[in-house]
C-alpha cells in the first residue's frame, strides 16, 4: 500500500432537491449533484449552513522528488464559514497498488482563502512509489460530536476514469443527533457569527466536553508542541471543575500521538472509542503534564484537593496515569494551585498543540 502526506500547501445541477429532515440545515454543494439518503449511507452528507465550502481544481500530477511522485490541486474557499477543527483530503481510487481510500490532514491558516496543496508517497517502492493512474479527491469534515459521520465541504476533482462520490441528504436518525447540538435552524444559522474556528458548542450538560470559551475568560499558559499547525479550539466550563478527560490516539510523524482530548465534568463513561482518565472522588484538575515533540503525544493529569469553597488543595495532590504515550522531557502547565478550566488545542486530525486554560490570578 501507499501512505500519502502533504508536502505543500500555498497560498452544476443539483440530483436531489433540499427536501426531508435535514433540509433547513442544508447549505451549498457548489451546484455539484446531490444524493438522495435512502440507498447512499456510505456516501458522506452534505455539508451545513455554517461550513464553508471549497472549490477544488486543476488536480495534477507533479514532479519526482526522491523517486517518487506527487500529487497536486489548487482550492478556493467560495463560500464564507467557520471552519471545523478536523478539515481532511480524501483520495480514492480504483488502482490496485493504491489504498481504495486514504485520508491526509488539510490545512489552511486563518485568513487564507485560496492555495495549493501537494502530496507525496510517504512510504513504497517500484510501482508503490507513483500516485494513481485513476484517482478522486475532495473535502471533508468530521466533528468529535459525530465521529462516524462526515461532511463534504467541496466539489470532487479527477484523474483518469475514477468515479465521483456525490454528498447526499440526512436521515431522520442523523438529522436528530446533529440538532440534539446544534439546536433549531435559527441557531445553526446563527453559528455563522461565531468567533471561534470550529464547530458549534455542545448545550452545557453532565459529562459534556466544555463550552468554546470567551478569550477574556481565564488565562493561557504556554503552547507545548507545534503551535503553527491546527485550527484553535479553546474549550471548558466557566463554572464547574474539571474532572479529567476522554481521549482517542492517532498516529501522526513517526508514531502514536493524541488525537482528542475532550475535557469532561461528570464522571459519565465515555463514548465508544474513547479512553477516559478521570479523577478520585473529591479532586479536580489543576494542570498537565505534557509529552509533546512536533505533536502533542500524550499528557499525564495533575489532580489536587477539591475544597468545599470551590478552590484546590496543593498539598493535596497526585498525577494521573499517563493518556497517550510518552515523549522526552514532559513539560508541566499550571499545578500551581489555581483550578484549571480548559484546554486550548491546535487540532487537524491529531492535536499539534495545547495549552491549559487556568483560572485567573
Amino acid at each position: 500500500m501507499v501512505g500519502l502526506f502533504v508536502v505543500g500547501l500555498a497560498v452544476g445541477t443539483s440530483g436531489c432537491k433540499d427536501t426531508g429532515p435535514g433540509a433547513a440545515y442544508y447549505g451549498d454543494q457548489g451546484g455539484e449533484k446531490v444524493l438522495s439518503a435512502e440507498g447512499n449511507g456510505k456516501n458522506p452528507l452534505r455539508a451545513r449552513k455554517e461550513q464553508p465550502f471549497f472549490k477544488l481544481k486543476n488536480l495534477r500530477k507533479g514532479e519526482r522528488r526522491f523517486g517518487k511522485e506527487s500529487l497536486s490541486f489548487d482550492w478556493e474557499e467560495t463560500k464564507t464559514g467557520e471552519r471545523p477543527q478536523s478539515i481532511f483530503i480524501v483520495l480514492k481510487s480504483p488502482d490496485k497498488n493504491f489504498r481504495a481510500s486514504q485520508e491526509v490532514g488539510f490545512r489552511a491558516a486563518p485568513g487564507e482563502k485560496s492555495g495549493t496543496v501537494t502530496l507525496e508517497v510517504a512510504f513504497g517502492a517500484g510501482s508503490m512509489a507513483n500516485m494513481p493512474v485513476d484517482a478522486e479527491l475532495y473535502l471533508a469534515a468530521r466533528s468529535f460530536q459525530w465521529s462516524d459521520l462526515s461532511f463534504k465541504l467541496s466539489n470532487s476533482v479527477k484523474l483518469g476514469s475514477a468515479e465521483c462520490t456525490y454528498a447526499r441528504n440526512w436521515t431522520q436518525q442523523e438529522t436528530e443527533r446533529i440538532t440534539k447540538v446544534i439546536g433549531p435552524p435559527a441557531t445553526a444559522t446563527a453559528a455563522n457569527h461565531h468567533p471561534s474556528p470550529g464547530f458549534p458548542p455542545s448545550p452545557a450538560q453532565p459529562g459534556a466536553s466544555g463550552m468554546e470559551l470567551p478569550a477574556d475568560f481565564g488565562e493561557d499558559t504556554a503552547w507545548v508542541g507545534d503551535a503553527s499547525g491546527g485550527s484553535p479550539r479553546r474549550t471548558g466550563d466557566k463554572d464547574k471543575p474539571l474532572l479529567g478527560f476522554n481521549y482517542s490516539m492517532g498516529d501522526w510523524a513517526g508514531g502514536p500521538c493524541l488525537a482528542k482530548l475532550l475535557p469532561i465534568y461528570s464522571t459519565n463513561a465515555p463514548p465508544s472509542g474513547q479512553t477516559q482518565v478521570l479523577a478520585k472522588p473529591g479532586y479536580a484538575a489543576a494542570g498537565l503534564q505534557v509529552h509533546a515533540d512536533k505533536v502533542v503525544r500524550g499528557v499525564q493529569v495533575i489532580f489536587m484537593k477539591l475544597n468545599a469553597d470551590g478552590t484546590l488543595s496543593a498539598a493535596d495532590s497526585y498525577v494521573s496515569e499517563l493518556a497517550g504515550a510518552q515523549a522526552p522531557a514532559p513539560q508541566k502547565l499550571g499545578g500551581d494551585g489555581r483550578r484549571m478550566v480548559g484546554v486550548h488545542l491546535r487540532q487537524g486530525l491529531i492535536i499539534d498543540a495545547l495549552a491549559v486554560v487556568m483560572q485567573k490570578r
